[in-house]
């Protein structure tokens, strides 16, 4: 039976193999039915027999043959086949291994459950497979003794350390969600700590703890979404590059006929593919067409409109197969009335604030959630984030720019999580305990006179007033106890200074660290010296950053603060003396671009001015524009305009200044970007190559007064304004103090 086996084909077995074909099926890539076979075999059978035993008898060692001797050539190693052995998966037969192991000459060994730590085959058991990257966690999180970490340095550690472990597979497989959440499982226990009993109490959900750090979290990962938004740079990569190898492998198994972003998952798909395909499913939701011509795009169906989700008109009354390019005119601006004819207003906004270039390319798809147009992991992990919250019909948090103020703070990372504790009401306060079955009555245990809740241990306790008669704040008893949300901790917030502020955090925090020192039986220290440790600890934090010995008298903050005004003009006129405009070099013309904009009236002005060396205006202009872009898109086309405009006039510009970083960089650096404001720049391009040496450059807004003078003017005209060989009115004395300086 085995050596029936390994005997080569013969050709009337591949002519019984098509005669078992449906003649109405394709037998191969070429498209020719069986039927077509059927009736010219004696036409084509030899040429077929032919090409066919060449390929089942030896054509799949030829090919490695090839390669391998391909690999000698181009890298002067030849390949010793004593030293290397093959594996085969499970389901090869024993004839064909031993059919290569004759032709080859290999050794057979058994199958290599791990490459470069990634299982090598699939397993029914997923969890198994990725075993090991549970006990390199387990490892890590217990080769430490939490007791000698600071909240701070379990962050720092979970953070950098533990989250990072399982990123590489994660890059290429989709691990079990019920194994992503036993790797979180270990983390909360880490962070929450453990004694010999068990795990301490997770006071807030592991879910909020996976929340942005401006959204009330901690700003850990959530190694599902995290997981997806990897697989996902693997679906924009086969997406962008459909000519790559890996490309090509996966077109040719699971979408010959369609395009990457219509694959289905097929049958019996691969461990790869399965994660892909998942990723790609994030893909999509960031994907949205850039209007290049507009041609390939249907307005009613395609997802081109630039929103957060979506992408598509929320109405839209004309016929679905109308092109994009139908709202757009020959002078390459969006056409208001058709637009306003089949678009509601809100999608007529969003329209116009699409920038057209003036030379229009192909329109493509782009990744919306990044200015590049690019797609990147952070920026896929936060919309799968946000795709779960809108799901979940969470609300938006209402405290995000507190937040950003609040992490921002000069305090050690200790005393921040201990803050964010009091917000989140995660302290084991005495009626978190009761309510939690912990202990059976809620009574402070210090002053016994009221329910131990956190506004009462830190404020309303008697020995927490005591503490804070010894310092210079005020606390309102009658409010402090309201705490829900940490309300009272942001109204201390708005009436304080940064600094006091910060002071009045630290004094909470070593109320409640000489709280549990004397509930655990340590002796008790007077408030005097509590006040004193924290305005000590705080100063003692602030100078190890800045290594300079801080002042701390009060007369001179107060002295400071009263001349703060006076020092600030001081210090803006400096800055204008500092940064003036400079004339070009002898025989040279400047042009100076800026931008201003009138959001109500979606009207964007355009200014420019152009002086010799001596400082002479020659010309100047005032361009008011259709559209309302973002800021760097809108410097981009006032100097698409300007340019175009010095270059009817035939004037050889060869200095040109914007106080617009991003276009003047982009224009002297060649990046890789995608969106639409790369073509602006492209336009830009065009046409400084009729300008045989010229220059663009990033100068201050003070040096660029005249042109930003010109472009505000813009907004009040309705048609373009032009001044030849004379100094506008409403810019004369811009133009006289540039002269003098």
């Amino acid at each position: 039976m085995n050596d029936s086996l390994t005997q080569p084909f013969t050709s009337s077995e591949v002519f019984n193999a098509l005669k078992t074909i449906n003649p109405d099926k394709s037998p191969g890539s070429d498209g020719m039915s069986a039927m077509f076979y059927h009736q010219y075999w004696p036409i084509v059978g030899d040429v077929v027999t032919k090409v066919a035993l060449g390929v089942l008898n030896d054509g799949h060692t030829i090919a490695i043959n090839r390669v391998l001797d391909i690999y000698h050539k181009a890298s002067g190693q030849l390949l010793n086949t004593s030293k290397s052995v093959m594996s085969f998966s499970p389901n090869t037969t024993q004839a064909a291994k031993n059919f290569f192991h004759q032709i080859l000459g290999m050794p057979i060994s058994e199958c290599h459950e791990r490459y470069l730590g990634l299982p090598a085959f699939s397993e029914r058991d997923k969890k198994e497979m990725f075993s090991d990257i549970k006990e390199r966690i387990w490892q890590r999180l217990h080769a430490w003794n939490e007791k000698l970490f600071s909240v701070g340095g379990k962050e720092v550690l979970l953070k950098a350390v533990v989250q990072s472990i399982p990123t590489y597979a994660m890059s290429y497989f989709r691990l079990p969600a019920t194994f992503c959440n036993q790797l979180e499982s270990m983390m909360a226990n880490f962070w929450w700590g453990s004694n010999k009993d068990g795990s301490k109490i997770h006071w807030r959900s592991w879910k909020l703890l996976c929340k942005s750090k401006f959204e009330g979290g901690m700003g850990f990962r959530s190694f599902v979404h995290f997981n997806q938004a990897l697989l996902a740079k693997q679906a924009w990569r086969i997406f962008q590059m459909p000519n790559f190898l890996l490309s090509r492998l996966l077109k040719h198994r699971y979408f010959s006929n369609n395009t990457f972003l219509e694959a289905r998952l097929g049958h019996s798909p691969s461990l790869t593919w399965q994660g892909i395909h998942w990723g790609r499913q994030l893909l999509e939701e960031g994907l949205r067409f850039k209007i290049g011509n507009g041609h390939n795009v249907l307005a009613g169906v395609d997802k081109w409109i630039p929103s957060y989700f979506n992408f598509k008109p929320v109405s839209y009354i004309g016929p679905n197969n109308v092109p994009v390019s139908s709202f757009i005119t020959d002078h390459r601006e969006w056409n208001l009335p058709m637009l306003n004819q089949y678009f509601q207003p809100i999608d007529v906004d969003k329209i116009v604030a699409i920038p057209l270039s003036f030379f229009p390319s192909h329109d493509r798809y782009i990744w919306h959630h990044t200015t590049t147009g690019l797609y990147t992991v952070n920026s896929g992990f936060h919309l799968a984030e946000n795709l779960a919250e809108n799901r979940e019909s969470s609300g938006s948090n209402t405290h995000r720019d507190w937040w950003k103020t609040f992490w921002g703070l000069s305090l050690p990372s200790k005393v921040k999580i201990f803050s964010w504790r009091v917000m989140q009401n995660a302290l084991p306060v005495a009626t978190a305990l009761c309510r939690r079955k912990v202990i059976n009555y809620a009574t402070c245990s210090l002053c016994s006179n009221a329910w131990e809740s956190i506004g009462h241990a830190m404020f309303n306790c008697t020995k927490a007033k005591k503490v804070w008669r010894e310092t210079k704040f005020k606390i309102d008893h009658n409010h402090a106890h309201n705490m829900h949300n940490g309300d009272y901790l942001i109204h201390l917030s708005s009436i304080h200074s940064k600094h006091d502020f910060e002071l009045i955090i630290c004094t909470m925090w070593a109320i409640w660290h000489e709280r549990n020192k004397v509930t655990h039986g340590g002796v008790p220290r007077s408030s005097l010296t509590i006040a004193t440790f924290a305005s000590t600890h705080l100063e003692k934090y602030a100078r190890s950053r800045s290594k300079i010995w801080p002042l701390s008298s009060c007369t001179n903050q107060r002295a400071s603060t009263s001349t703060a005004v006076h020092v600030d003009h001081q210090h803006s006129d400096r800055i204008f003396k500092a940064f003036p405009w400079t004339p070009p070099p002898d025989c040279g013309l400047k042009l100076n671009v800026d931008v201003a904009v009138n959001t109500d009236l979606k009207i964007l002005g355009c200014g420019a001015i152009v002086r010799d060396h001596h400082g002479n205006v020659i010309v100047a202009l005032s361009k008011p524009v259709q559209g309302c872009f973002q800021f760097d898109e809108m410097e981009a086309k006032s100097l698409f305009h300007s340019l175009n405009w010095v270059l009817q006039l035939q004037l050889p510009i060869t200095h040109i200044e914007t106080d617009a970083l991003r276009v003047s960089s982009a224009i002297n650096i060649v990046s890789r970007d995608l969106s639409s404001f790369t073509d602006l720049i492209v336009d830009i391009s065009c046409l400084l190559s009729f300008f045989s040496r010229v220059t663009v450059s990033h100068v201050k807004r003070q040096a660029n007064q005249a042109a930003h003078g010109l472009a505000k003017y813009a907004l009040e005209v309705d048609e373009d304004v032009c001044w030849m060989v004379e100094i506008p009115n409403l810019i004369f004395s811009i133009i006289v103090n540039d002269y003098q300086l």
